[in-house]
């Protein structure tokens, strides 16, 4: 480890503004532009983890790619609550982060079983039908990047997916893995989605996302 001023730097202004009160409807943006290697993920992710467990906040942290998001969730995330659990006087033990993608990345159990029943499908529906039995042993998540589907495969995914989840009535029952996701969001501090589902639940108003008063978006000028 290097210590870095400009990520100091970024690190601050980003606590700063957290911890800014709306003044008269006005919140407190912060807009900052940095090079490769400052660190800019730990940078921010530091004070929206501790402001978010401080005031049993929900922060929403978009980025542009689901690598990114990816590299959030498995990596940075867990790398730094390993450093804090060893800050005194801090307690991690009801922090909840999670990530949250678009219906198109879920599995749709309804629409499985409607594959599996069919008859007449193509060569690559049956490929893909067999990959997913021996993930659904497994996955808790439904994500479709668990799996490694050829782009053939992946046409075939496409009637697999939760897209319609509002119209199916297994979502209302409470079943399947979107349901489960949107669920986890509802219940973490911490939600990291992409660009494309944070634009989404915009111009939706809203209804994708479970509310929050705490945005940061990563890799803004996307």
């Amino acid at each position: 480890y290097e210590p870095r001023l400009e990520q100091i730097a970024m690190s601050r202004a980003a606590a700063e503004a957290f911890g800014s009160r709306a003044d008269a409807g006005h919140p407190h943006h912060l807009v900052v532009e940095g090079g490769t290697g400052i660190g800019k993920s730990v940078a921010y992710l530091l004070p929206a983890v501790l402001f978010a467990v401080r005031n049993n906040a929900r922060v929403v942290v978009s980025t542009n790619t689901i690598n990114l998001q990816e590299q959030l969730v498995t990596k940075d995330i867990p790398d730094l609550l390993a450093v804090l659990n060893d800050v005194p006087g801090l307690d991690l033990s009801k922090f909840k982060y999670t990530q949250m993608k678009g219906k198109a990345n879920y599995l749709c159990l309804r629409r499985w079983e409607g594959m599996a029943n069919s008859e007449g499908g193509t060569t690559d529906d049956a490929r893909t039908m067999a990959k997913t039995l021996a993930w659904l042993l497994e996955t808790q998540t439904g994500d479709r990047s668990e799996l490694h589907l050829t782009m053939r495969e992946l046409s075939s995914w496409e009637r697999l997916n939760a897209s319609g989840f509002a119209a199916c009535s297994g979502a209302r029952e409470g079943a399947g893995f979107y349901r489960h996701a949107r669920e986890e969001a509802a219940a973490a501090h911490l939600v990291v989605v992409n660009h494309s589902l944070l634009l989404s639940n915009m111009a939706v108003g809203g209804s994708l996302l479970p509310d929050y008063d705490y945005l940061v978006v990563d890799e803004a000028h996307n």
